[in-house]
C-alpha cells in the first residue's frame, strides 16, 4: 500500500528515513513521530526505569530515617523517664554528698555485690552475657522488683567510684576527721 498523507493520519504504518536527535545516526522508523533510534530509546528506557527506581529507594531511606529517629527520640524520653523515676524512688540525692543533678547521680549497691547480683539476674533470665545488665535495663529490672530499698542507694558518680577504689568515699573520711 502506498503512503499518503491520507494514510498517515489514519495511523499506518510505513518506512521513514529518519536521523537520531541524540546520537545522529541514520535509521529507519515505522512512525513518523519517532525521534530516536533503536541503542537511544534503550539507554532512555533503562535510564528512566533506573532513576524511578532510585527515586523510590530515595524515598523508602527518608521514611526508614525517619522512623529511626522518632525511635531513637522515644528511646531517649523512655530511659531520662526510668532514670527520673530512679533516682525519685531512691531520695533523690547522692546519700554522700548530697548532689542532687541528675546526670551526676547513679545507682550504687550498699554491700558492694553488684557483680554477683548481675550475674545471678543474667542466669535467672537466661542470658550468659552481663552486658544488658547495667544502666536503664538495671533500673528497668529494679523497676519491676518494685524498687527494693535494702542494698541500694543513690550516689553521684564521683562518690560511687571512690567508695569502689576506696571501700569508702573520701567525704565519709573527712565527716569522721571533722568529728572527732
Amino acid at each position: 500500500m502506498p503512503i499518503t498523507s491520507t494514510s498517515l493520519k489514519v495511523g499506518h504504518k510505513g518506512r521513514y528515513e529518519k536521523k537520531c536527535s541524540t546520537c545522529s545516526v541514520k535509521f529507519v522508523a515505522t512512525y513518523p513521530s519517532v525521534q530516536l533510534c533503536a541503542a537511544c530509546k534503550c539507554r532512555q528506557v533503562f535510564w528512566g526505569k533506573y532513576t524511578q527506581r532510585l527515586h523510590q529507594r530515595n524515598l523508602w531511606r527518608s521514611d526508614v530515617d525517619k522512623s529511626r529517629e522518632r525511635a531513637r527520640r522515644e528511646a531517649r524520653a523512655w530511659r531520662a523517664k526510668l532514670k527520673r523515676e530512679m533516682v525519685d524512688a531512691y531520695g533523690g540525692k547522692c546519700a554522700c554528698c548530697g548532689e542532687t543533678q541528675i546526670e551526676f547521680l547513679t545507682i550504687d549497691h550498699v554491700n558492694g555485690n553488684g557483680a554477683e547480683e548481675r550475674k545471678a539476674a543474667a542466669a535467672g533470665s537466661g542470658t550468659k552475657s552481663l552486658r544488658g545488665w547495667a544502666g536503664s535495663p538495671f533500673y528497668d529490672w529494679l523497676r519491676k522488683q518494685g524498687w527494693p530499698q535494702n542494698g541500694y542507694q543513690i550516689l553521684c558518680f564521683n562518690c560511687n567510684c571512690a567508695k569502689r577504689q576506696n571501700g569508702e568515699c573520701p567525704h565519709k573520711l573527712l565527716a569522721l576527721v571533722h568529728a572527732a
